[in-house]
């Protein structure tokens, strides 16, 4: 759905082939980026599942804090990285396309910083999902993937078209804050 709105964007905003290109291979680093904290927030359910249930609560809270500020380092790095070598990422999939990797790279420093927050959210939904918080995992997924993107990308480029490449990353900023927001469970729930 994401990539629908983004695509739709890069077209009414006219950024044309080249756009829709550049997408194209910041959405493979973006893919390699998310597919780690999909694989760590996996992994982690289990432990968080096993903690909660056993009446292990404080546990299964002290696992997400730290696996939180794991997350959040390897985010916080990911965006640096993306941010200042993306380029040459890019040259692997377009090595005579000069001009295309400098636009891919330019756009890159608006579509990765908020990059820490995709990983803290896909966290937030598994930790969630595994201690009976089904509601509070769909709220944030629905608000990282079908709510928050589509309205910024309809409403952020009208104002400046370049915009439209920060939207991702402002949408998991914005929907961690209204995770954050979330009234907490009672203490023991």
């Amino acid at each position: 759905m994401i990539a629908f709105f983004v695509n739709y964007g890069i077209i009414q905003y006219g950024y044309g082939e080249e756009g829709l290109a550049a997408y194209l291979i910041v959405g493979y680093l973006s893919l390699i980026i998310l597919t780690a904290f999909l694989g760590i927030a996996e992994g982690l359910q289990p432990a968080f599942s096993c903690l909660w249930f056993a009446d292990r609560k404080g546990d299964a809270r002290a696992l997400a804090r730290f696996s939180s500020l794991i997350v959040l380092a390897l985010g916080a790095a990911a965006s640096l990285l993306s941010c200042l070598f993306s380029r040459a990422f890019y040259a692997l999939f377009t090595p005579d396309d000069m001009p295309l990797r400098l636009f891919a790279a330019r756009v890159s420093r608006l579509y990765f910083p908020g990059f820490f927050a995709a990983g803290l959210n896909i966290l937030a939904i598994s930790y969630c999902q595994s201690t009976a918080r089904a509601g509070r995992s769909l709220l944030v997924s629905l608000l990282r993937a079908c709510v928050l993107p589509p309205l910024a990308i309809l409403i952020l480029p009208r104002i400046d078209p370049s915009l439209l490449w920060l939207c991702h990353s402002l949408s998991e900023m914005v929907t961690l804050a209204a995770a954050a927001a979330l009234k907490p469970p009672a203490k023991g729930a």
